[in-house]
Formats: structure tokens, C-alpha cells, sequence
């Protein structure tokens, strides 16, 4: 090489390509020599460039057009086969078959106001009726952490959901403090949300 100097952090060359930008539309490079300091077509592990002029397929892949159909075969039926796996792991974990977490919802009625619109659910009973659903769900062993009122862990459905109880925020449906049992999604949002204002007593 030794033509230009090339900084591998940021993966391009300190000094143009020998062929100008034109040049390269007659090339195997076509439009990707417009960027003059790139390399190999910004692809260095299916081309490569030795001495700047043009790009050449690297060995490893010339070696898999020898192959053609039955390794293109190999690898489309290789690739279905894990997409539908994938697919298949998604399906499952956005809405499981008897999913533990249904037991609670159950004979819950929707929160009024704002929260009930957002599809929060609520059950009088306080802070027992909150720690209460949370013990009927099964938590992963070692995940289980409390903090004064607030305890969780994470659901032992192989989900990656985590639960907890907390006292909410306020809101127009119910006030600052009133226990809450919240599932997150493995990406921390919330999937459902329970409001156990206290009892009200007419006595």
C-alpha cells in the first residue's frame, strides 16, 4: 500500500485515492468514489483495495461465487430458519399463551379519568392489595429488591418483564402516594399499571 497513510480509528485515509472521483465510474467502485478517502467501497471485509485504483471482491467472498447456488442455498435456508425463530421468540413474548401477569388484571375495573383512557386498571385495598398481587406473581430468584414502600423483581417467565410496587406520582384519578403495581416491557416502559387507592368506608 504505502501510497496513502490510512487511521484505522476512523476507518478512512489521510490522503486522496490515486484515480480521480471520475475515473472511478468506469470502475467496479462506480459512485463510491466520490469519497476519495474511503476504502474498498466502505466494505473492507467483501473488498479490497491494495494499491488505491480499483476494488477487488476479497478472497474469502470470490471463494463463495465458486460455491454459488448450493452455499447461496445453504445460507438462504440457514437464514430462514433463524428469522422464524426470531420471529416466532417476538410472537411469544408480546402476547404469551396464559400469561402470569393476566391473573391480576382480573376483576380489576379501568382507573377513572386520564388513567383509565391510558388503559390503567385500579382495586381498593391499599398497600396490602398491592403487595399481595405482587406476591402471587412469580419473581426470579435473586432479582427481589425493596426500597421503604417500594419492592419488585423480575418476572421467572423468561419474558424479561420486571414488576414493581410504588407510590404513585398523583394524578386526576387517583392522589400522591396511593400504592401502584406497575409489569414493565423489557424496555423499561409500561405494559400494565394497577391503582389500589384505601377502602372507602361510609361508616
Amino acid at each position: 500500500m504505502q501510497a496513502r497513510y490510512y487511521d484505522p480509528v476512523i476507518g478512512r485515509f489521510y490522503s486522496n485515492d490515486p484515480v480521480g472521483a471520475v475515473s472511478h465510474l468506469n470502475t467496479q467502485n462506480g459512485i463510491h468514489g466520490f469519497n476519495r478517502y474511503a476504502y474498498a467501497n466502505n466494505n473492507p471485509y467483501k473488498y479490497t483495495d491494495p494499491d488505491g485504483e480499483a476494488t477487488a471482491l476479497a478472497a474469502g467472498i470470490a471463494g463463495t461465487a465458486v460455491c454459488g447456488p448450493i452455499c447461496g442455498g445453504i445460507a438462504f435456508v440457514a437464514t430462514a430458519i433463524a428469522t422464524g425463530y426470531v420471529l416466532s421468540e417476538v410472537a411469544s413474548d408480546e402476547s404469551p399463551g396464559g400469561d402470569v401477569v393476566d391473573g391480576i388484571k382480573e376483576g380489576k375495573s379501568p382507573a377513572k379519568g386520564e388513567a383509565g383512557a391510558k388503559g390503567q386498571l385500579e382495586e381498593t385495598g391499599g398497600q396490602d392489595g398491592a403487595k399481595g398481587d405482587l406476591g402471587s406473581l412469580p419473581i426470579k430468584e435473586g432479582t427481589e429488591w425493596s426500597n421503604g414502600n417500594s419492592q419488585g423483581g423480575t418476572l421467572d417467565d423468561g419474558s424479561g418483564r420486571k414488576v414493581n410496587v410504588h407510590p404513585s406520582g398523583g394524578g386526576d384519578s387517583h392522589p400522591k402516594g396511593t400504592p401502584t403495581l406497575e409489569v414493565q416491557k423489557p424496555n423499561g416502559k409500561p405494559e400494565v399499571k394497577i391503582r389500589y387507592p384505601e377502602s372507602q368506608s361510609n361508616e
